[in-house]
């Protein structure tokens, strides 16, 4: 009978065959008690398979029979790093680079452990040491872009994870690390590659399936995100968020308003049967959860108060409650918002707070670190404070609460799972939203929302929140400049001068199937019409939208125009050029409406039931012209048809309504009075 051999074991072990390689370990040491390199092995063995309590025991049991081989304890400190144990981590590694300075392991590990003491710098040398000593070291490469990446620097952590991919093409973690920065910047279709070669090069790695899951919701592509999602849940199933995530998912482009109610109905029976979640026990998760409430909700026409408070009221805070600490002496505001969600708020929130009177209330704008540059450069203001917080909802919940805000103003509650939790945990004594979340919220922990009367949207059943009226629309908007470069015409865009133009730029998501029998009644009642629409983010959201239509309009399908996507130059341009804007159904523009009017066009709306649908129409109200009101506001659908086809055809009409725009856009754009009374509805609720 053959000896068992440590050469046999380890090929096991090498070729990822770890239970082969275990068993080839354990009849080593049946054999030879003592053998040090099996007792190690058989610890890494354990490691791998994230047994941290084994493989320190095994590698510990390795020491106590050589104890100044280096790489032991090394590894010895990657089995406490498993734990969260930082300390006794930085502690064995000392240890090893005790007995050999060079040994790069110990570097590395070294690093990983003084990143989760919050020591950066020191971690950042560790790893530089690492890679004197070893220059191809592929985990410390990605080590690095894991450093970087929570700095904030999402350009350098991209080039440490490529730089980590092409040392080592079979590091999985660093592909799906990749991916995970390239989502955040949305570049779902480079994300999707590195995510399809992370499972397939380990198909056992949750979080890529998690973030292939998320890319194929941003591509409406349900169905696969389910599949992944699932998949995910399987692998951990007492786990509430994994199992909170598959129900979650909504059609991105419905196919028909039938589809709409089933998914809605769905979604509703799923979370009769859902049991609460304690969230202290997912503490480190929430951030990366992605179970805030699914936005297509807001796209869909109904009511959605009482689903979203259901969905809140899942959630128990546990030991993250807000507890009072007292009231805080005086005015002391904040405006959160979250990284990715910039340009926007700059787009609306800019004026007001480049307008807000310090000497009445000091101001802190309140983003991730991430954020802070693009903020910091287009709002230069020296009376401005600043709040740099934490990624991750428990740590930037407590630099939050520390400062003793009186009031924080969100500007989203659940465009991600950061200011969802950060506004359901509660970070202030009084926190408050407005239009930037475009319907309630459902989160019992925010007081109120600021609404405008031109809105017209006072139903108390709308809402979770207390709603404070504000005499015109909370927004101080400044008008795009034109561009230096010579306008381009209609056929730069292949559109043609001789005929009507009308111009829908608004997300694909918006355009409802409620949409589509009204489009063909445009289309059936005038051929020469170009109805001109923007292709989507995703490219399959553009091919879903051109199938259903194919569907629903028939041959009128071909009369669709796509235009790729645009640069915001030509966006404006086009804006310009057309006879009319298209709001959309249920869903109104919002900074495309401001856009619009202030570049004079008229916009044909039909006002929704709750406010999400009515923002035209309160740009219109707050106008108070009374041609616009008459000619761009329609009664009903059938109305909201003829007048686009008056608009479109009519050019008396059609000059008269820009005119009208021209002497009264005056009333909506760069009102001071807005700034005002925005500062001091937020005083009023902060001394309530």
């Amino acid at each position: 009978m053959s000896q068992p051999s440590l050469e046999q074991a380890l090929a096991h072990h090498q070729a990822g065959r770890l239970e082969q390689a275990a068993a080839g370990y354990r009849a080593l040491l049946a054999v030879q008690p003592r053998h040090a390199d099996a007792l190690h092995l058989l610890g890494g063995v354990y490691l791998q398979q994230n047994n941290a309590d084994e493989a320190i025991a095994w590698i510990r049991k390795a020491i106590s029979v050589r104890p100044r081989v280096a790489l032991y304890h090394a590894n010895l400190g990657a089995a406490f790093l498993v734990q969260k144990q930082a300390a006794a981590a930085l502690a064995a590694c000392d240890a090893a680079l005790a007995l050999d300075t060079t040994c790069a392991e110990a570097h590395n590990h070294r690093g990983t452990a003084l990143v989760y003491l919050n020591r950066p710098d020191e971690a950042k040398i560790a790893y530089q040491q690492a890679l004197s000593h070893q220059p191809n070291y592929a985990e410390v490469v990605a080590n690095l872009g894991n450093l970087a990446r929570a700095q904030g620097d999402s350009q350098a952590a991209k080039q440490f994870y490529r730089d980590a991919v092409q040392r080592d093409p079979h590091n999985a973690e660093a592909c799906n690390n990749l991916a995970a920065v390239l989502l955040t910047e949305k570049q779902t279709e480079e994300a999707e590659h590195w995510l399809l070669k992370a499972v397939s090069l380990n198909d056992g790695l949750i979080e890529a399936h998690e973030n292939l899951a998320f890319v194929y919701l941003l591509q409406g592509r349900d169905h696969e995100a389910g599949v992944h999602l699932k998949k995910a849940a399987a692998d951990q199933p007492d786990h509430a968020l994994k199992n909170l995530r598959p129900l979650l998912v909504f059609p991105m482009i419905p196919a028909s308003p039938k589809a709409v109610g089933y998914a809605r109905k769905r979604f509703q029976k799923n979370l009769d049967r859902t049991a609460p979640v304690q969230l202290d026990a997912y503490a480190g998760e929430l951030e990366k959860s992605n179970v805030h409430p699914p936005f297509q909700l807001a796209y869909q026409g109904e009511n959605n108060r009482a689903l979203k408070q259901q969905y809140a009221q899942l959630f128990q805070p546990g030991d993250l409650a807000w507890r009072e600490a007292g009231a805080p002496d005086g005015h002391h505001i904040g405006m959160l918002v979250t990284h990715g969600h910039e340009g926007i708020f700059l787009a609306c929130c800019k004026g007001l707070i480049m307008q807000w009177d310090t000497q009445k209330a000091p101001l802190t704008v309140i983003a991730p670190q991430a954020a802070m540059a693009r903020l910091r450069q287009a709002l230069q203001r020296e009376d401005l404070a600043w709040l740099p917080v934490s990624e991750k909802v428990v740590e930037a919940l407590q630099q939050i609460r520390r400062q003793r805000f009186s009031l924080v103003y969100f500007w989203e509650v659940g465009s991600d799972s950061l200011n969802y939790f950060l506004a359901l945990l509660r970070v202030a004594r009084r926190q408050c939203t407005s239009w930037g979340s475009p319907e309630t919220t459902g989160v019992p922990a925010i007081d109120a929302y600021l609404t405008a009367t031109s809105w017209q949207d006072t139903n108390p059943d709308h809402y979770s929140e207390r709603l404070v009226q504000l005499p015109l629309i909370p927004c101080y908007y400044t008008p795009p400049k034109q561009g230096a470069q010579p306008e381009k015409n209609r056929r730069d865009f292949g559109i043609p001068e001789d005929k009507p133009f009308i111009f829908c730029p608004q997300n694909l998501f918006k355009i409802h199937p409620d949409f589509d029998h009204l489009l063909e009644k445009i289309l059936e009642r005038n051929h020469a019409i170009s109805l001109v629409f923007v292709e989507g983010k995703r490219k399959n959201w553009t091919s879903l939208l051109k199938k259903r239509w194919q569907r629903n309009l028939g041959a009128h399908a071909e009369r669709m125009r796509f235009l790729p996507r645009l640069d915001y130059g030509d966006y404006l341009t086009l804006v310009r050029q057309c006879d009319l804007l298209l709001d959309s159904l249920h869903f109104s523009g919002g900074n495309t409406s401001f856009e619009g009017l202030a570049m004079g066009t008229p916009i044909v709306t039909l006002p929704g039931t709750f406010l999400r649908g009515r923002f035209t129409y309160g740009c219109y109200q707050q106008m108070g012209h009374p041609l616009l009101l008459d000619q761009c506001v329609a009664k009903d659908p059938d109305d909201w048809v003829t007048k686009i086809l008056r608009l479109a055809t009519d050019k008396v009409t059609q000059t008269q309504c820009r005119k009208a725009i021209k002497d009264s856009c005056h009333l909506l754009v760069e009102r001071e009075e807005a700034a005002v009374a925005f500062q001091e509805a937020l005083l009023s609720l902060s001394a309530s």
